[in-house]
C-alpha cells in the first residue's frame, strides 16, 4: 500500500503537477491520521471492555462471598441467637408458674440459654479485590459501600459480638458456679450440672444470671439482625449493578 501512493506521487511530481501533488499529499496525511485515530478507538475499546470484564468478576466473587455470609449469618441467628431468646423467655415464664417442669425440659431450656456464638465473615473475595485495586470499580459510590462493610462494618460486628460472648464470660461462670455443683463420674458427662430445681425460683443467682444472658442475647439478636440487613444491602447493589452490564 505504501509503494502504491509513492508510486502516486512520484508520477504527479515527475508530470510536474506540483498542486495536485501538495493536494494528494495531504490527503494521505489526513488519512494515516484518520487510521491512526481509529486504532487508538478500538484500542481504547478493548482496554475498557477489559476492564468492564475484569470488574464483572470481582463484583461476581464478592456478591457470592457475600450470599454464603448471609447464609451462614442467618443460620447463626435463627439456631443459636434466637434459640437463646427463646429459651430465656421460657425459664422466665416457667419460673413465674406454681410448678417447675420436668428437669430434662429446664436442663434443656438451661443449656440454649447459656449458648454462646461467634461472627464471622470471609474477606478473600474483597482482598482480591483490594490488591488488583479497588478503583476498578467505577460506581464511587458502590465502591465507598464495599469499602466501608469490610473495612469498618464487618469487623466491628466480630468485636461487638465477641465482646458481647467475652465480656460476660467472668460473670456467667461465677453465677453457674454459685447454682450448680458440678460432678464428673462414670454416669455424668463433664460439666452436665446437678441441679436442684425446687430451689431456682428463690435463688437470686440464678435470677441474676437469667436476666444477664438476657441481655447478651438481645444483643446478639440486634447485631446479627444489623449484619443480616448489611448483607442483604450490599448484595442488592452489587446484583444491580452487574444486571446493569449484562
Amino acid at each position: 500500500m505504501i509503494k502504491f501512493f509513492r508510486k502516486i506521487r512520484q508520477k504527479l511530481l515527475s508530470e510536474g503537477k506540483t498542486g495536485k501533488y501538495f493536494k494528494y499529499a495531504l490527503g494521505e496525511i489526513v488519512l494515516v491520521v484518520i487510521g491512526i485515530l481509529i486504532a487508538l478507538q478500538i484500542n481504547n475499546w478493548n482496554e475498557k471492555q477489559k476492564h468492564l470484564k475484569k470488574e464483572h468478576t470481582f463484583l461476581t466473587e464478592v456478591l457470592e462471598s457475600l450470599k454464603r455470609d448471609l447464609s451462614r449469618t442467618n443460620f447463626i441467628y435463627n439456631n443459636r441467637a434466637l434459640t437463646k431468646r427463646a429459651a430465656i423467655s421460657t425459664i422466665i415464664k416457667d419460673l413465674s408458674q406454681t410448678s417447675l417442669p420436668a428437669d430434662s425440659i429446664l436442663g434443656k431450656s438451661f443449656k440454649q440459654m447459656t449458648m454462646t456464638l461467634s461472627f464471622i465473615y470471609d474477606k478473600g473475595a474483597y482482598e482480591s479485590l483490594k490488591s488488583y485495586g479497588i478503583d476498578l470499580i467505577r460506581d464511587n459510590s458502590l465502591r465507598q459501600h464495599i469499602v466501608k462493610m469490610y473495612e469498618n462494618d464487618l469487623p466491628l460486628g466480630v468485636i461487638f459480638i465477641d465482646a458481647d460472648r467475652d465480656v460476660q464470660e467472668e460473670m456467667r461462670y461465677k453465677l453457674t458456679n454459685e447454682i450448680f455443683t458440678f460432678r464428673d463420674n462414670e454416669h455424668t458427662e463433664i460439666g452436665i450440672p446437678k441441679i436442684d430445681y425446687t430451689t431456682l425460683k428463690n435463688n437470686k443467682a440464678f435470677n441474676q444470671l437469667v436476666y444477664l444472658e438476657k441481655d447478651v442475647a438481645n444483643n446478639y439478636v440486634r447485631r446479627l439482625e444489623d449484619k443480616i440487613s448489611d448483607f442483604e444491602e450490599l448484595i442488592l447493589r452489587i446484583q444491580n449493578e452487574l444486571d446493569k452490564s449484562k
